[in-house]
């Protein structure tokens, strides 16, 4: 704590006379400004919408991050993720030219497939039935 902190102090209650005080419930009417609250209610909405703007906007900067727009530092990447259920994860990650089929739970991880990276992946029919 520094020589600020006892300085402020004193100037609080040197210039809190009870004079300038303003006492409470001693308005003239008991009303309630609704103008205020509405305005109240309105900067309340103004902030929720501008911090759920920002965490959408944060989200998306990382999904473009993580989808390779930025160039890949390590030997692993992660390809696709695709949510199975409410915990689980199934992840296509490469890694030294092997693409890896995994289950991620927040227990474990799991390797269902290992696959070779210069396989040719069969070609999408567009007539063919999902």
């Amino acid at each position: 704590m520094g020589p600020v902190a006892p300085l402020t102090g004193l100037l609080v209650a040197m210039f809190a006379a009870p004079s300038w005080a303003q006492r409470l419930g001693t308005a003239p009417d008991d009303d309630i400004s609704f103008v205020r609250v509405f305005l109240a209610l309105l900067l309340c909405l103004i902030i929720a919408v501008g911090a759920a703007y920002a965490m959408r906007g944060r989200n998306q900067l990382s999904q473009m991050l993580s989808l390779g727009l930025r160039p890949p530092q390590g030997r692993l990447r992660l390809v696709e993720s695709l949510r199975v259920g409410p915990q689980v994860h199934v992840c296509l990650v490469v890694c030294d030219d092997q693409e890896l089929l995994l289950a991620v739970t927040p227990q474990s991880a799991r390797i269902l497939k290992t696959m070779s990276s210069a396989a040719p992946r069969p070609p999408d029919e567009p007539g063919a039935a999902s």
